[in-house]
């Protein structure tokens, strides 16, 4: 009985501390939460799993991590500094416009437009369109493109845009 005892503390006492520890490492607030709490009130299975599963693989990570932060938001205070002249005024903004601003974080801008595109040939087209009507660069970003018509297309467009002297980035 004593035995068990002491295994229960022991368990309950490496529990806390290796929810300390989680919290501390772990690389999301989700993660950090879910090991603190599983470690202190089901100690017995928890603390053999994080001693084997939590414990983070990625040391480092996070403050790696903060400081690519760092790095953007010098660069994203500078891109918004270049779009001031296409903001919309607080007079012209709806209360909705202002709150959806306020809440995304990011200034709603002027010279935008929008085109329902109800079928994979006018989407395609309008695609190939923006490509050709690209300038100064192209940020080209898909999930899945196949070497098929419309990929081939695609690439095409791409290549005589960049052969005209146009940034192309794809991901």
């Amino acid at each position: 009985m004593t035995a068990f005892i002491i295994i229960m503390v022991l368990f309950h006492a490496l529990g806390a501390i290796s929810s300390i520890h989680a919290i501390m490492t772990t690389r999301t607030s989700q993660g950090a939460i879910a090991w603190g709490v599983s470690l202190n009130t089901f100690p017995y299975v928890a603390v053999p799993a994080y001693w084997v599963l939590g414990r983070s693989r990625f040391q480092g990570y996070t403050t790696a991590r903060q400081g690519k932060l760092q790095q953007i938001a010098g660069v994203s205070d500078e891109a918004v500094a270049a779009t001031d002249e296409f903001r919309t005024s607080v007079e012209e903004a709806s209360p909705a416009s202002r709150a959806a601003e306020s809440l995304a974080g990011i200034p709603y801008l002027t010279g935008n437009s929008v085109e329902l595109l109800v079928d994979g040939d006018a989407t395609f087209a309008s695609i190939l369109g923006g490509i050709d009507a690209a300038q100064e660069y192209i940020l080209f970003q898909f999930f899945i493109v196949h070497d098929d018509e419309i990929g081939r297309e695609v690439k095409a467009h791409l290549i005589e845009r960049a052969k005209a002297g146009v940034r192309v980035s794809f991901l």
